[in-house]
């Protein structure tokens, strides 16, 4: 769920959510600059995780993830899904089924929650595809045109 958690900010804000570029170590300080650094306090039993070194990282407080994206408060529940998801601890972190009962679904067609396994949402007759109102850099919107599947 976390790998959902990263690509549901991805998909709000149009921009990666912890976008580490030299190594491990400075994939988890962006995460930990916005979630907070995990200490016994927080997450009990983080410091006997096989790779865990607080030392390598700065020690960061965490921040609510509507200041670190402040997309996240533009669309509707979109702040309390992202919170639901992004939990450093696993067992912390909501579930599938959980997350399709959540408050940013209510607005969902009924049928979706019945929709069987391998069927398309878009054989559900309130279900259309419609173009985004979002209104993306010109340089984004460039870069998306070269790109060739």
């Amino acid at each position: 769920m976390w790998g959902v958690g990263c690509i549901f900010i991805e998909m709000v804000t149009g921009a990666a959510a912890f976008p580490g570029v030299k190594d491990t170590g400075d994939q988890l300080e962006k995460i930990w600059k916005v979630l907070g650094t995990p200490t016994e306090a927080t997450w009990e039993g983080v410091s006997r995780l096989k790779n865990y070194k607080l030392h390598k990282c700065g020690v960061y407080p965490g921040q609510p993830l509507r200041t670190a994206f402040p997309k996240l408060a533009e669309v509707p529940q979109a702040d309390e899904m992202a919170n639901r998801l992004l939990q450093l601890r696993p067992q912390d972190r909501i579930s599938a089924s959980e997350a399709l009962h959540q408050l940013y679904f209510a607005d969902l067609p009924p049928q979706v929650h019945q929709l069987p396994d391998q069927s398309s949402l878009f054989t559900i007759a309130a279900c259309k595809l419609a173009q985004e109102t979002y209104n993306m850099p010109l340089s984004v919107m460039k870069a998306a045109a070269k790109l060739r599947c």
